[in-house]
């Protein structure tokens, strides 16, 4: 078997003249060599077909790799290609070179071979906005050339009017031409592009696209078309029509499952729920108006109810229960006293059954239990029942007596103090708030926060209110705190309010008692307190506040005594103090903001050399004096003379505080004094009486008298150093906590 020799590469044409042509080349590589070489010419147009190239009519047959070809045509143009030969046959051809016989050609530069121009354009398909092309790669070129190919195309007309060519370069035999527009002629043609150069245009296309014609879509089709079951799948089949091809999309119930460009979408929806009731196809291809078809469909399900879990009533009053129910198909719909469902309830008597289907939502039906006159018999559990071929459900309804809310206070006296309106005083007993009598009068709203303060009976309700979701602007109800906007936690928030009152009626603790500070040296003292009127026996800490007169930051800290020891005080600054109680289930609201100055006095004497007796005499003097001091300020006060404050040397001042008005009188003890003691009481209330007892007990000391250091306030106790007296809210930005981020309220969140 003979071997053909390689094909020869590089032809180039080197010198162009008017009549003549002189093209040089290199030999084909490895053996086995070409023993001759043939070139091939031939003069061609510009429109010459691309199928001719090797149908050639001139030929020149030589041994060396250089031709010059003469009595050629001025400003004809030529086509050659080169091929070798050796005894076994003939080579793949070279490159083509296409050449304009003419001295204007030759510019100094020469002109390489590159491939033929591709051919066999043709229109592969075609919508209004696309035409789709495909072509064969070049005839002539070597084996070793990679192509990219350059689209050329622009709509007929424009072509006409000089406008360039839009140009799309690509890697294969095939393009789309996308954006086109509908119903016009575009002319197209395509180059080869290869390291040589680029090849000559292939012949040239004419095509029209489409006309362009709104979106069409028909009604949705479902399958299984008469049974489509909860939790099954369903297919759904979308058809649509329009030139451009349109974009179609499925809905289910309004939520957006699949979206294709095609006219026939299909699309499987596995685990179908109740609610795909509604099948939309919507088509749209940006002509004329997008169209939408829909379907409503039945879902078979078995039923499912829903229903408030509890009911309160008040005692011979009207309970509705209601029950909605969705299923389909129509259930059979029964009230049961027993969860077995063996004491049905009988319509007839205090007892009216009726059921109504909700025409706007098919396959929803409300059951309704309406119990008159509701006793002790008629109150606990109720079922209501739905059963069809796919299941059944029942749901638990409690009746429960509603009982007012009763609290720790006296109702009407706290009601009157706050200033609760003479209209809606009705709401208040003894020792209970009803708020039902008051609810649906406009005339009490603005009276609801006084009332809410009555309610929470000095506890911290916000953790359960939190818990029922009660929005932050209506929290401070929760702890008997204004809030700005009554009618909205009127209409909405009252009644979860009103039971987290009743709840914590017996788990919260109500605020500490008795507040005292005593100074137990330059930098210290200790706070202590009498647990809470209210359930006293629930509380697991107590939280103390403090902090200087102005500052926003608090220090707190915990403790499960009654006493606790501050620190870091300095003397000479006001200090503000509060405690509140707690458990795991809340807290108290906070006691009476305390403001206090903080002064440490210490008293030493070095008597040697002196008796007892001048001790004795000094120590008479002394409590003469306190004596004095008492009598002054009791019948300054009584004849109005001293104002609002009045400080002295180791003196006493009160701000008129607002626990004067709401216990009875204020009561300040002095404590001992060293080596000896002095009790006395100053009550300043309705009755205006001075208590007092003195007593002394002067000891020897063998010439010295030891000193005692112990200072300390509160507004039930004084002792050494100036101290001032004062109650701000309990809402103290520092001291009160604000609602974390969680609505938790367990214990002390802050």
């Amino acid at each position: 078997v003979g071997v053909l020799p390689g094909p020869v590469t590089s032809l180039h044409a080197t010198k162009v003249t008017d009549n003549g042509v002189t093209l040089i080349w290199q030999a084909p590589e490895g053996e086995p060599a070409a023993s001759m070489y043939q070139l091939h010419y031939q003069m061609v147009d510009k429109y010459s077909s691309s199928h001719d190239v090797f149908t050639l009519n001139n030929t020149l047959n030589m041994t060396d790799t250089v031709a010059e070809v003469t009595d050629l045509k001025k400003g004809a143009l030529y086509n050659f290609f080169v091929v070798a030969m050796n005894e076994d046959g003939i080579s793949l051809p070279s490159s083509v070179i296409t050449v304009n016989v003419t001295d204007e050609t030759n510019n100094g530069t020469s002109i390489a071979g590159v491939a033929s121009p591709p051919h066999s354009l043709a229109l592969e398909a075609k919508t209004a906005t696309t035409l789709t092309i495909g072509w064969q790669p070049p005839v002539l070129s070597l084996p070793t050339d990679t192509f990219r190919y350059k689209l050329r195309h622009q709509a007929l007309s424009a072509s006409e009017n000089g406008t360039k060519y839009n140009e799309t370069i690509i890697g294969v035999t095939v393009v789309r031409l996308e954006g086109l527009t509908p119903n016009t002629q575009y002319i197209m043609y395509v180059t080869a592009i290869n390291k040589m150069g680029e090849s000559r245009a292939s012949e040239t296309l004419l095509a029209w696209t489409d006309p362009a014609y709104p979106a069409f879509v028909e009604k949705p089709t479902v399958h299984p078309m008469n049974l489509i079951v909860e939790g099954g799948n369903m297919t759904v089949l979308c058809i649509a029509m329009g030139s451009p091809p349109p974009t179609v999309s499925l809905y289910i119930s309004g939520v957006l499952i699949h979206q294709n460009v095609t006219r026939h979408m299909v699309t499987v929806v596995p685990n179908v729920t109740r609610d795909m009731t509604d099948i939309s196809c919507y088509a749209d291809n940006g002509y004329g108006t997008p169209m939408q078809a829909s379907k409503t469909i039945r879902v078979s399900r078995r039923p499912r109810i829903t229903a408030q879990e509890v009911v309160h009533v008040y005692a011979g009053e009207t309970a509705t229960l209601e029950c909605i129910v969705n299923a389909w198909p129509e259930p059979s719909l029964v009230w049961w006293r027993d969860a077995e469902g063996r004491v049905p309830v009988i319509h007839g008597g205090s007892y009216s059954i009726a059921t109504d289907s909700r025409l706007s939502f098919e396959g929803e039906y409300v059951m309704r239990l309406t119990i008159r006159s509701v006793g002790d018999n008629d109150t606990g559990f109720y079922y209501c029942n739905a059963r069809n071929a796919f299941g059944s459900f029942s749901h638990t309804i409690k009746v429960l007596n509603k009982t007012p809310i009763k609290v720790s206070v006296d109702v009407s006296e706290c009601c009157r103090v706050n200033n609760v309106s003479d209209a809606c005083l009705d709401a208040c007993t003894f020792d209970e708030l009803n708020f039902e009598r008051v609810m649906n009068r406009e005339e009490c709203i603005p009276d609801f926060s006084k009332l809410m303060k009555c309610a929470s009976d000095g506890s911290d309700h916000r953790s359960c209110c939190s818990q029922k979701d009660v929005p932050h602007y209506c929290l401070e109800w929760c702890r008997g705190e204004p809030v700005s906007n009554h009618n909205l936690c009127v209409l909405q928030w009252a009644p979860p309010i009103f039971s987290c009152f009743n709840e914590g009626q017996g788990m919260l603790p109500g605020p500490p008692l008795n507040v005292q500070i005593t100074s137990i040296g330059r930098t210290s003292a200790q706070v202590s307190w009498e647990p809470p009127a209210k359930n006293p026996n629930t509380v697991e800490l107590y939280r103390v506040f403090w902090r200087l007169l102005g500052n926003r930051a608090a220090k707190k800290n915990d403790t499960s005594n009654n006493t606790i020891i501050i620190h870091g005080l300095q003397e000479g600054k006001v200090y503000e103090i509060a405690v509140k109680a707690g458990n795991a289930n809340g807290t108290s609201v906070l006691t009476p903001t305390l403001n206090f100055t903080h002064e440490y006095y210490v008293t030493s004497s070095n008597l040697q050399g002196s008796s007892n007796v001048g001790v004795t005499i000094g120590g008479v003097v002394v409590i003469l004096l306190i004596i004095t001091v008492i009598l002054a300020v009791y019948l300054a006060r009584k004849k109005h003379i001293l104002g609002g404050k009045g400080v002295a040397n180791g003196g006493i001042s009160f701000e008129n505080p607002s626990y004067i008005r709401e216990q009875n009188g204020d009561t300040v003890q002095i404590a001992e004094t060293p080596n000896g003691s002095l009790n006395g009481n100053i009550s300043s209330g309705m009755n205006g009486r001075i208590n007092g007892h003195l007593t002394d007990n002067v000891s020897g000391m063998n010439g010295n008298i030891e000193h005692s250091e112990h200072g300390g306030l509160s507004p039930m106790n004084i002792s050494n150093g100036t101290w001032n007296l004062q109650t701000s809210s309990t809402i103290t930005p520092g001291f009160q906590d604000d609602l974390p981020s969680n609505g938790g309220y367990k214990r002390f969140s802050s």
